[in-house]
């Protein structure tokens, strides 16, 4: 506890959590449940976060819809770029 105490906070940066929309039979509806609170918990690190469902695709999102995974990162990289430019704007300004 002392150690969780001790560090910094979670710093406001941009948060992309893809998550699989078609359901995995294989998987208990108990886990799926768990699995899902579990990404959305990560939206909560960051005002700047964002939840993404895939929607063609189970747990391999990265392989199956590669084009969400690819503009997903391009999403993230324009929100880091304005936000950088607004810090630097803000510097400018002081």
């Amino acid at each position: 506890m002392d150690q969780i105490h001790q560090t910094e906070p979670f710093p406001e940066i941009p948060v992309f959590v893809i998550t699989g929309g078609k359901e995995n039979r294989m998987m208990p509806e108990e886990v799926r449940k768990k699995r899902l609170e579990h990404q959305l918990e990560l939206l909560s690190l960051s005002k700047k976060s964002k939840h993404i469902v895939a929607q063609k695709s189970g747990h391999f999102s990265q392989l199956l819809e590669l084009g969400v995974v690819i503009n997903t990162i391009k999403d993230c990289v324009k929100q880091i770029t304005k936000t950088k430019d607004n810090l630097l704007l803000d510097d400018m300004n002081s």
